[in-house]
């Protein structure tokens, strides 16, 4: 999990993040689909990104991943195959995102309060008829 606060009450590991804090979503980059220190890491390594995480900073006070939870897709950095996948606030109700899942704070803050990294959490996303159908073979909530 992550956000703009130094700490959260989740218990999932947090990131406080930072304005020198990025997600490289530049194909061909070592960093792809990582998180990563521009301190750490230089600003070549960031060059060409769109996802500062600090967007608030960034992005004239954009809010959205003031708090996330980053979704491990494409854990090996695959160029093509996704990159900055991440569970977080959203701007506007309705509004599209660029493939993650967004949610009022409400929402967010139920979910970190409910998220449990030793029970393994994983993000299942589908219609209402299919959840309905698989709910019991799959042990859904």
């Amino acid at each position: 999990a992550f956000g703009y606060a130094p700490t959260d009450r989740t218990r999932m590991p947090w990131l406080a993040l930072e304005a020198t804090d990025w997600c490289i979503d530049v194909p061909g980059s070592p960093y792809y689909n990582r998180l990563v220190d521009r301190r750490e890491v230089g600003e070549q390594a960031i060059a060409g990104s769109s996802e500062p995480m600090r967007r608030d900073i960034h992005l004239n006070g954009d809010q959205r991943y003031r708090q996330g939870v980053v979704i491990e897709h494409n854990a090996g950095g695959i160029d093509g195959a996704g990159s900055c996948i991440f569970v977080h606030l959203w701007q506007t109700p309705g509004q599209p995102t660029a493939g993650c899942t967004a949610m009022d704070e409400g929402t967010m803050r139920a979910l970190l309060d409910w998220l449990d990294p030793a029970a393994r959490p994983r993000l299942v996303l589908l219609p209402q008829i299919e959840y309905d159908r698989l709910r019991s073979a799959w042990e859904l909530p």
